[in-house]
C-alpha cells in the first residue's frame, strides 16, 4: 500500500503554518514511502525497479530585494531572482526554523513560497532514522543489491561551497535559499 508520490504538485503559500504543513507532508509520505519498500525488501520482495523518495523544496521568486533589517542572516533573499532549498526533518528538527524562515520571507519580500518535491533523493539510511539497523536483518544478498534498489548517502555530493561563499550559480540555477540542502 504505498502513497502516489506524484500527486505532490508545487503549492504556493502566504502563510508559513501552512507552508510548514506542506513541506511536513510531502517529507513524510517520502519517508513513508521509503521504510514501506525497505520493509517488503528485507521481507524478501525485491521491487521492479529502483524505490526512490525525495525532499521536499522551498522556492522563493524574490522581485523586490529592499532588505529591511540589516541584523537578518537568513529569511532574505539579498538580491532579485529565484532562491531554493531542500529541507529534511520538519517535524522533529527544523520546524521552527523553517516556519519562521518563510515567515520572514513572506514579511520581507510580500510573495509567495513555493513548497514542492525535489529531484534530490533522500538515502535510505537518512529515511529510516535511528530506530531502524539497516544490516541487521539483511542476508548478503540483500546487502549486497541494497544500492540497486535504494538510494545510499553519497559524501561527493555534500560540500560547503555556499557556506564558503565559492558557489555560483549557472545559468538559470536558482541562488541558494539556505547554507546547506536537506542531504547535507
Amino acid at each position: 500500500m504505498k502513497k502516489d508520490l506524484k500527486k505532490f504538485k508545487p503549492r504556493l503559500f502566504r502563510d508559513p503554518h501552512k507552508a510548514l504543513e506542506a513541506i511536513i507532508e510531502v517529507y513524510e509520505a517520502n519517508v513513508e514511502y521509503l521504510r514501506l519498500s525497505f520493509e517488503e525488501f528485507a521481507s524478501g520482495q525485491h521491487p521492479p525497479s529502483k524505490v526512490r523518495g525525495f525532499y521536499p523544496y522551498v522556492k522563493i521568486d524574490v522581485k523586490h530585494s529592499a532588505r529591511t533589517d540589516s541584523r537578518l542572516s537568513y529569511g532574505f533573499g539579498p538580491k532579485n531572482g529565484v532562491f531554493y532549498t531542500t529541507v529534511t526533518r520538519p517535524s522533529d528538527i527544523y520546524g521552527a526554523y523553517l516556519k519562521e524562515q518563510i515567515r520572514l520571507l513572506l514579511m520581507n519580500h510580500d510573495e509567495s513560497v513555493e513548497i514542492g518535491v525535489s529531484d534530490s533523493p533522500i538515502p535510505l539510511h537518512f529515511a529510516l532514522g535511528e530506530e531502524y539497523h539497516l544490516e541487521k536483518d539483511l542476508d548478503p544478498e540483500q546487502l549486497e543489491t541494497l544500492s540497486t534498489y535504494f538510494d545510499q548517502p553519497d559524501l561527493g555530493d555534500l560540500d560547503d561551497e555556499i557556506a564558503n561563499c565559492t558557489y555560483i550559480p549557472g545559468p538559470g540555477e536558482p541562488m541558494p535559499l539556505s547554507l546547506f540542502g536537506a542531504g547535507r
